[in-house]
């Protein structure tokens, strides 16, 4: 497939994408309109699931009595504050490379990312959604931005967490831990740099619930399919998602020399039967 094969709206700066098997798609996130967060303390990614135990620091005297329970107090409230962020992970496009070239690498559009296929979009038969960032921050007021890629030494450097038991003690615990963690918020924005191809953009929230989710009603302005091992019933439901929607849908084929555009039209054999059938049983044929 050829860069200028690529529907525009797929190379917009604006788009982000997120990649996912199809039955998350077709049952939940294209009929309820919502993403779901995941906690972080779920991540295989060790640098996002452990978190250093932080430790505390007085300047004038060490920690002993009430400045000790005061301590224990703040750190046992800041590991389970941390460990209810959630967040969800999108895909952008590299602009600064695919402005740089009239013929750029498929691997620099945020949806062509061989890893996200393989580890999240169903082992390359799954589906990428394309939202519009813009639309999504105007419903979202959750922090977010793209995702820094740093080396072991950095990552180091960067979690020795340590608590000012100087400050603590004046303006007290609650004021403390909110202050604390939004000083320490740039660490859930951080990746190691062997992932950096991902070109990630990231939401997190702070909800203390156990369930948070992003509304991604009117975001979506396109759909990667592929059709690897692709039913027709799901493929016919795409289209009518597609349709109904009013946007770009992109059908992908992958082979041993990369992905290869389809043009896939509506199988009329299953039009009269699709309209009758529930998205749970769509995903199971």
């Amino acid at each position: 497939m050829l860069y200028a094969e690529i529907p525009d709206i797929f190379k917009s700066d604006d788009n982000l994408f997120h990649y996912t098997t199809n039955e998350v798609v077709l049952e939940h996130i294209l009929d309820e309109k919502v993403i779901n967060m995941s906690p972080r303390k779920k991540s295989i990614d060790p640098i996002e699931s452990i978190q250093t135990s932080p430790s505390m620091h007085f300047a004038d005297k060490g920690i002993s009595g009430e400045r000790h329970k005061l301590y224990m107090e703040t750190r046992l409230k800041l590991i389970k504050e941390i460990e209810t962020v959630k967040q969800v992970c999108f895909c952008m496009n590299n602009k600064k490379y695919l402005h740089k070239y009239k013929q750029p690498e498929l691997e620099y559009c945020g949806f062509l990312k061989p890893r996200m296929w393989d580890q999240y979009g169903g082992k390359y038969k799954g589906a990428c959604i394309s939202f519009s960032l813009k639309k999504i921050k105007e419903k979202a007021t959750y922090p977010n931005k793209p995702v820094e890629y740093i080396n072991f030494n950095d990552l180091s450097l960067n979690n020795r967490l340590r608590l000012n038991g100087n400050e603590l003690e004046k303006i007290g615990q609650e004021a403390y831990i909110n202050k604390y963690m939004k000083n320490i918020e740039s660490m859930f924005f951080r990746k190691h740099i062997d992932y950096i191809m991902e070109d990630e953009y990231r939401f997190i929230s702070y909800l203390k619930d156990e369930e948070d989710f992003i509304n991604i009603d009117n975001c979506i302005n396109g759909i990667i399919v592929s059709t690897n091992d692709l039913t027709n019933f799901k493929r016919n439901a795409y289209l009518e998602y597609a349709k109904n929607l009013k946007i770009e849908i992109l059908f992908l084929f992958w082979t041993a020399e990369g992905p290869i555009k389809q043009n896939i039209k509506y199988n009329n054999i299953v039009e009269e039967n699709l309209s009758n059938c529930s998205l749970n049983k769509i995903t199971k044929e």
